[in-house]
């Protein structure tokens, strides 16, 4: 049931790191990334797009998965604390869980869940929505 921790692992380094190279080969040429209040955003290099948009904008940011959790299909759930700074230096601080479908050792589909509310009002300071 956790053969596909390596790859869920591997996200999060890279993405922890800023790794945009690396986190590119994490997902499939035809992946799907599922995010609050975005339309799916499909193939690779548009998920390579958003993450460098996001990326920019959060120049501090640490996803800390705290808790893994297996279906027994290989899908892989995991429970995240963030904590980050915004480029305007506006604290986040908010928990999330990504849920991770991955084939022939790549992310086929993530769904990312946070509560958009929360983080809606945290950025309510902020001039860059």
């Amino acid at each position: 049931m956790q053969e596909n921790l390596p790859v869920v692992q591997r996200y999060f380094s890279s993405l922890n790191e800023t790794r945009l190279d690396r986190l590119g080969e994490v997902f499939a040429e035809d992946a799907t990334l599922y995010f609050p209040a975005y339309e799916p955003i499909r193939g690779l290099a548009a998920i390579r797009s958003f993450y460098t948009a996001v990326l920019k904008y959060y120049p501090k940011h640490f996803d800390n998965p705290v808790k893994f959790f297996f279906s027994d299909d290989g899908g892989v759930a995991v429970e995240i604390h963030f904590e980050g700074e915004t480029i305007e230096g506006l604290p986040m601080v908010f928990d999330a869980v990504d849920v991770f479908e991955v084939k022939n050792g790549r992310v086929q589909n993530l769904h990312i869940r946070y509560d958009s509310a929360k983080v809606a009002q945290m950025l309510a300071g902020s001039k860059q929505i």
